[in-house]
């Protein structure tokens, strides 16, 4: 939220550290909408991988069709993508099955403060999203703020954000559990529309269209 050490937990579920009582207050809108489902994505209930090859972790998914956003447990499976294993989101159940119409970014830091993320986190949406076809998505509606939401107006369409441990640099990078905490930095990148330079080394896995875009909110 700010560039002060965190140290204090609030909220029910017990996911995010803010360094003070104001801070958490300015982050609640954003944390409220996903605190409570974290009792029902558990270690405990986590889908069981069913090859060597796959596993699942939990992420954000926006549905069109509902008001806000919700955890899913999202599989996770190894394929080969120029002669490299990736592990590779399975996300037909939640987008559209053509997949040249799918758009990958990436946030990693919080270029107000300067902080990292304590992960990458991967937005997934179709490059068409804006297209007048589409459901306009609500549950993106209610995530942004007040002031700001005439430009959400063209968010359409299904959107998924999941975790990684570091940007897809190299093969073989896992995905992490997205929790509540997150809320903010995926507000952060649905105000922005402004493009950012990709990573220092950074090469995408051959075919991939992707867009790099740090946080410009909280």
């Amino acid at each position: 939220m700010c560039a002060n050490p965190s140290t204090l937990h609030y909220g029910s579920c017990g996911n995010s550290i803010y360094c003070s009582k104001e801070c958490q207050k300015s982050d609640w809108p954003k944390h409220k909408l996903l605190c409570k489902q974290m009792a029902d994505f558990p270690d405990s209930v986590r889908p069981a991988s069913v090859s060597p090859d796959s596993y699942y972790r939990r992420a954000i998914y926006f549905d069109p069709s509902q008001v806000k956003p919700s955890f899913v447990w999202l599989e996770v499976r190894k394929q080969n993508v120029g002669g490299a294993p990736y592990w590779i989101p399975f996300l037909d159940h939640l987008m559209s099955r053509n997949k040249t119409n799918r758009v990958i970014e990436y946030i990693g830091k919080n270029l107000r403060t300067g902080r990292n993320f304590n992960k990458v986190i991967q937005v997934w949406y179709r490059d068409h999203y804006f297209n007048g076809s589409s459901v306009r998505n609500q549950g993106i509606m209610r995530a942004i703020d007040l002031g700001l939401r005439d430009v959400a107006k063209e968010w359409r369409g299904p959107m998924v954000f999941r975790g990684l441990e570091e940007y897809e640099s190299r093969p073989g990078v896992q995905g992490v559990d997205m929790n509540a905490s997150d809320m903010r930095h995926n507000v952060g990148f649905l105000h922005s529309k402004a493009r950012r330079a990709t990573p220092i080394g950074y090469k995408p896995p051959p075919g991939w269209t992707y867009i790099n875009l740090d946080d410009m909110g909280d």
